[in-house]
Parts: C-alpha cells; structure tokens; sequence
C-alpha cells in the first residue's frame, strides 16, 4: 500500500470514527452527515451573507456554536466552521473553499483547545485565533479552558472587534 492510500484510509477511518467521541453538534443538516463531509463545511449560519466566521476542529466547535448564538443575540450574523482537517479542505476546489470561508469576510475567529499554530492561514491578518499559548499546563479541562480562553464569550469579543475598528 501507498503512503498515498495508507493516508487516505487513516483520514477516512478519522471521518467516520472520531466525530462520535466529541460533543455533538446537531446541526440538523439534511444530506451528507457530518462524518462523510468534505472535512470543512459550515454547521450552522445565523443569515446567508454573515459578517463573522467561527471556526472549531474538534471538541472545540460547540464552543463555537454557543459564541455563535451570543452574537445572534447581539445583532451580529456568524457562521460556524466545522474545520477537522486542514490536509482535506485544502484539497477542494477554490470554489468551494472560498463558499466555507468567504474572501471577503475579515472577522474570523478558530478557536482549538491544543495550539493556535498554523490557524494564520484560515483567520488571516485581521482574525484571531485562540487557544493554549504554552505547553504542559495540567488541571481539569474547564478550568484549563477558563484560564487560556476557550470559550465563548473571548470569541464574541474578538468576533466583534474587527466590525468595529475602520478598515485600513
């Protein structure tokens, strides 16, 4: 076997295996079920045209969905991202790429429990990504996101900044 196929089998066995052992979503999307998506796909959108996209890998991405809701509440329209592998999305098209990530959004916010390496390239100059900002930290997970901001409301915050301040 390939490195090539022995990848793609170990990405699909990730799809269909791993979704079940985060928190559900329940997108209650019609169609394709989130494990057989094409790896980064939009879970949930508050309009059609949002001002704000937020983005999770994992066990994050329901902390996405309730900064999601925050800001529906507060008048600002977000999606929300569904990114669990980069290497898959990478490999669509533009088109549809840019239809999970539209170009022309500046406020985009990932958020990921383990690292904020690598999100540049999805939250560009303008966004933020947040997570651990140091390695080995130890205590229960609520009390490690507390403390490094992984949760909902430092997504709001950053979600909105952006909107606020003029454009260069």
């Amino acid at each position: 076997m390939s490195d090539k196929s022995l990848d793609q089998l170990c990405i699909n066995a990730m799809r269909f295996l791993a979704v079940d052992a985060v928190q559900k979503a329940g997108n209650s999307h019609p169609g394709t079920a989130i494990g057989a998506a094409q790896m980064a796909y939009v879970l949930w959108e508050a309009t059609e045209n949002p001002d704000v996209v937020l983005m999770g890998t994992g066990s994050e991405v329901h902390i996405a969905l309730e900064a999601g809701k925050l800001l529906q509440e507060k008048g600002v329209s977000a999606c929300v991202v569904s990114l669990p592998s980069w290497k898959i999305f990478q490999a669509q098209s533009s088109e549809y790429r840019n239809g999970v990530l539209p170009l022309d959004i500046r406020a985009l916010v990932s958020i990921e429990a383990a690292t904020t390496l690598r999100w540049e390239r999805y939250v560009g100059t303008d966004g933020v990504a947040i997570g651990m900002s140091g390695f080995g930290a130890s205590a229960p997970i609520d009390v490690l996101y507390e403390q490094f901001g992984i949760t909902a409301q430092p997504m709001v915050d950053e979600a909105t900044r952006p909107i606020k301040e003029p454009q260069p």
